[in-house]
């Protein structure tokens, strides 16, 4: 399709001239009209790629013509013509959105250059805008679901993706929240910027400090060189922090620091470092009751959850349990070079009815074991492992959860189940809760155990 170019000047003789010139040099398909009322009339009945406009001109002049197609079409590029004497009205063409400008009367071979090149930049903002497109589709198909509830967190993703306000995720162990943390950023204006992952449970907090804020070299026994920390690292994109309450209060009072000032100091530094980031922050704790407690701040909650997600727990959307096993399945069949083709009716209500005490990151886990020891093409209930299927346990006992049950207590009962089935195999205990097995051996360490 030939590129089409609209000349926007109230003098006949010189729009006359530029379209005679440009419409055999450059090669566009050229419309020229007096006005801008004109040329917005006929941009709502057609595409144009390079408006080439005069700033003064009778009723709608260049400035409005241009804040139009900055609002109405912002692919459209806007090359404004001025006179001499009005190049302070250029510059502020250029900072409300026009491409460039250039002065009357133009040099012809660098006017033809500016379009050519305005041009150029159309057509890459076009492909980038279908390559993130098809990004988008393709992200949003990894979230498996047709619930209510996994049809909500797919909405506030689209919503609070483009933004630049910090996110709470909250939501139990497995049910994705480093997932949806990642989407986020995927989506967002920093895409191509660097996404950081801090487990603030995983490092104790005389590592955490530094780790966050990095240090300068002789700031402590051992800093025998100067190191960047994370917030440093994720300069001008996000940074996630993981178990979030996990943070000392200490370490608290710096973040809200970090957050109020955007602005911060490596240990043992005396130079304050910028903080252009995003922070996503991620807990499986009801953060309100930490702060009943003292445990956590109150005025970093409310700057960490300006938008909150909240992930439900795979026994709250039986309905997409199906959709996941399948999804996996496909996933590592394809992996392992198998040719699985899935479920039997009994495997599925079996795996439907279990409650998944470690969600999705455990029902992954087990299809990809259940697909690693397929013989056949079809999984059956007498596949699954004991902990799954009904009276799995010597004397036919079961995993229930009455309604109301506090979730600390059904953690407690999962892990204890889990652990009696795997005769004591922490690993393989982890493996099946879909946690790690730190994450395994810290729950263990805060459990009343003497029942």
């Amino acid at each position: 399709m030939t590129p089409t170019l609209l000349i926007v000047e109230d003098d006949r003789d010189f729009r006359e001239s530029l379209e005679t010139f440009l419409k055999k040099q450059v090669g566009f398909e050229t419309l020229a009209v007096p006005n801008g009322r004109e040329a917005i009339a006929i941009m709502r009945q057609r595409e144009v790629d390079i408006v080439l406009s005069d700033i003064v001109m009778p009723g709608v002049d260049g400035m409005g013509l241009l804040e139009w197609v900055v609002n109405n079409r912002p692919d459209t590029m806007v090359i404004i013509l001025t006179a001499y004497g009005d190049i302070d009205g250029a510059v502020e063409a250029i900072k409300k959105g026009a491409y460039d400008y250039l002065t009357k009367p133009p040099d012809l071979p660098r006017l033809e250059n500016t379009i050519k090149r305005a041009y150029e930049k159309r057509q890459l903002l076009f492909e980038n805008r279908l390559l993130r497109r098809s990004l988008d589709e393709n992200i949003f198909k990894s979230i498996v679901g047709v619930s209510e509830a996994i049809k909500e967190v797919v909405e506030k993703i689209k919503r609070y993706a483009p933004l630049d306000t910090n996110v709470l995720i909250t939501g139990e162990t497995g049910t994705g929240k480093d997932f949806i943390a990642r989407t986020l950023h995927s989506l967002s204006p920093r895409a191509d910027r660097p996404f950081i992952k801090v487990s603030c449970a995983a490092l104790p907090e005389s590592l955490l400090e530094s780790e966050l804020f990095g240090f300068e070299k002789g700031s402590f026994t051992g800093a025998n060189h100067s190191k960047k920390g994370r917030f440093e690292m994720a300069h001008g994109g996000t940074i996630l922090l993981n178990e979030v309450e996990s943070l000392s209060l200490p370490i608290q009072a710096k973040l809200l620091r970090v957050i109020e000032e955007k602005e911060f100091e490596r240990i043992g530094g005396t130079k304050t470092l910028k903080a252009d980031v995003r922070i996503i922050a991620a807990s499986n704790r009801e953060l309100m009751g930490l702060i009943e407690e003292g445990a956590f701040r109150e005025d970093l909650y409310y700057r960490l959850k300006v938008l909150t997600i909240e992930l439900p727990p795979l026994r709250e959307r039986k309905e997409d349990i199906p959709l996941l096993l399948h999804h996996y399945l496909s996933l590592y069949s394809k992996t392992l070079g198998k040719e699985i083709k899935g479920f039997t009716k009994e495997a599925i209500r079996s795996l439907t009815e279990y409650p998944w005490p470690g969600n999705v990151r455990e029902l992954q886990n087990l299809v990809e074991l259940l697909a690693i020891e397929a013989r056949s093409q079809l999984i059956d209930r007498n596949d699954l492992p004991p902990h799954i299927l009904v009276g799995g346990l010597p004397g036919g006992e079961k995993l229930v959860f009455e309604p109301g049950t506090p979730l600390a207590e059904m953690e407690k009962k999962a892990i204890l189940y889990t652990l009696r089935l795997t005769h004591g195999n922490k690993k393989r205990a982890a493996e099946l809760l879909g946690i790690g097995l730190k994450t395994l051996y810290r729950k263990l360490s805060k459990m009343d155990l003497s029942e």
